[in-house]
């Protein structure tokens, strides 16, 4: 059974973290509640976050400052790991991707599947979550072009304006070693 968890920082202390179970579907209509965290808790589950991305993405760097949506493989004898942060480890987390708060617009990158449970829909379940529960009016990504398409059957596509601040980062990012595609949610 796959799960769908979100975990922020708060804005004002962060020396929090909240997690919640997200629906896969809109229409599943979960309520999901917000369980604070320990700082011990915030540091595991944060070293957690951080390893899987070392592992499988290591360009790619989390911050508190990133809303980080992970898909956990949960056995049925688990409790969800949204409130038992201790159970989160490296082996439950089969993907993530990260909406990063850039002016007034969102970002989403860092998605990444670990090569195991690639070919399962993962990733394009993850976006479904995401783009029902997290996404607001403006979001962009910058996609590599063996990715492009995945991105555009999420209604994404080649902006005629750009926001000022993800152009200017798009930018930095953007080079001939490894070009991207600038791509914003319809």
């Amino acid at each position: 059974m796959h799960s769908y968890y979100m975990f922020k920082a708060s804005k004002s202390d962060f020396s929090s973290l909240s997690s919640v179970p997200l629906p896969v579907r809109a229409s599943d209509n979960i309520q999901g509640e917000y369980y604070q965290t320990t700082l011990s808790e915030q540091q595991q589950l944060w070293s957690v976050i951080k390893l899987f991305y070392r592992q499988h993405l290591p360009y790619s760097k989390p911050t508190f400052k990133d809303t980080v949506i992970l898909c956990c493989q949960e056995k049925a004898d688990d409790k969800p790991i949204a409130n038992h942060t201790n159970q989160l480890q490296i082996d439950n987390i089969l993907a993530a991707v990260r909406i990063k708060k850039i002016g007034e617009v969102q970002l989403v990158t860092g998605l990444v599947v670990k090569k195991s449970a690639r070919g399962q829909g993962i990733a394009h379940q993850l976006m479904s979550v995401i783009q029902s529960n997290l996404l607001e009016s403006e979001c962009y990504v910058f996609a590599i072009a063996a990715l492009t398409d995945f991105y555009q059957q999420h209604g994404f596509i080649k902006p005629h304006e750009v926001d000022n601040n993800i152009n200017q980062l798009f930018k930095k990012h953007n080079n001939q070693n490894r070009p991207l595609a600038l791509l914003k949610s319809s």
